[in-house]
């Protein structure tokens, strides 16, 4: 599962997350298809508010990084050579 190395203290919560998930996908260590953690589980393991998630999910998704579905999850939706 994707934990990226950000807390409530990491200033800039939205780029490092944002910086976080690009790395993990341009390093391949997150692969097309991955599933990536629910935004409020995410929330609550590494303390930072919900709507930060959501809204790094949200601009991810409009990166074409990954793809979200209501009810079934976020996935990783691009390959690392593609970055």
């Amino acid at each position: 599962m994707w934990m990226p190395n950000v807390n409530r203290f990491t200033p800039r919560k939205h780029q490092a997350l944002m910086a976080a998930l690009r790395e993990e996908i341009r390093t391949g260590r997150l692969g097309p298809g991955d599933r990536l953690p629910a935004q409020r589980d995410l929330s609550a393991a590494i303390g930072v508010a919900v709507g930060t998630i959501a809204r790094v999910y949200r601009d991810a998704g409009a990166e074409g990084l990954i793809r979200s579905t209501v009810g079934r999850g976020s996935y990783v939706a691009r390959q690392a050579d593609e970055l």
